[in-house]
């Protein structure tokens, strides 16, 4: 599925392959927006609210995930 069709979901970080590892190394937005382009603290990144998260890849998701563990969405992307 291609992310333009999904229309509840705003972006936090990209990310970049890790050379001669499987991790990823998520760099955060400095400035983060919701799907109705309002302005978000950048506390939500460490808020304990329950989530889904897309990974995309050139437009196309790759992965969805939920989660509820504490530390926020970046807690969450520590496995990645």
């Amino acid at each position: 599925m291609n992310i333009e069709k999904v229309k509840t979901a705003f972006k936090i970080a990209e990310a970049k392959i890790i050379p001669n590892s499987t991790k990823l190394n998520f760099k955060y937005l400095k400035e983060i927006k919701d799907e109705n382009g309002k302005k978000l603290p950048q506390s939500i990144l460490r808020k304990n609210y329950a989530r889904v998260y897309l990974i995309v890849v050139d437009g196309e998701i790759k992965k969805i995930g939920s989660s509820q563990a504490e530390g926020g969405i970046k807690q969450t992307l520590e496995i990645y």
